[in-house]
């Protein structure tokens, strides 16, 4: 495992990432590689500690982000989560891939959240940490009804069938109205 990854064994980075305490203050920023068999994948740009934005590769474009200040757009499926961390060769990062994309997990069914739960804690006990994994609280969606769907173009997106004013809205660039969101994705874990 290279130094960059190997920097994500700070149980603070996780504190910050997971709930949210103080900045994980890292001296710079760094920049994780998730690629696919087909040469496609994400880069998690985490920037000095205090954001983490996903980055398509090939395209460039952002997909969601973590900041201190501002709540990132849900992007990932929980087949994308897991088979994105998946396809990571050496066993120590496809655990820590695991943990850092957890939070861009948009949950929309009880089976879903069991799954992602399960992996969470099963990649956080093998990263070398104690206890339960702080990232099982994931954001669900069922009581705002958002829902996956299959668009025209066969693309996973998103959308949020009340108009509840209630409720949380979502909040995401993956929708079919960005026809910028990368295809691909929508293949993983199908």
């Amino acid at each position: 495992m290279d130094a960059d990854w190997d920097r994500l064994r700070a149980g603070a980075f996780w504190r910050w990432l997971f709930k949210g305490e103080a900045s994980f203050e890292d001296e710079r920023s760094f920049t994780l590689e998730l690629i696919i068999a087909s040469g496609d994948g994400l880069n998690v740009e985490v920037a000095e500690g205090t954001s983490v934005t996903l980055v398509d590769r090939r395209e460039g474009t952002e997909l969601g982000w973590l900041d201190d200040s501002h709540f990132h757009p849900s992007c990932l499926r929980a087949d994308e989560v897991l088979s994105l961390a998946s396809s990571q060769t050496d066993p120590a990062r496809r655990h820590l891939a695991t943990l850092l994309l957890l939070p861009f997990a948009v949950v929309t069914s009880d089976p879903d959240a069991a799954v992602l739960q399960t992996a969470a804690q099963q990649a956080w006990e093998a990263a070398g940490f104690e206890g339960t994994c702080p990232g099982l609280q994931l954001a669900e969606f069922p009581e705002a009804h958002v829902e996956w769907h299959l668009d025209d173009r066969r693309r996973w997106c998103l959308r949020q069938v009340s108009d509840d004013l209630s409720v949380r809205p979502l909040y995401s660039v993956r929708v079919e109205e960005n026809p910028d969101f990368p295809a691909w994705l929508s293949e993983l874990g199908r």
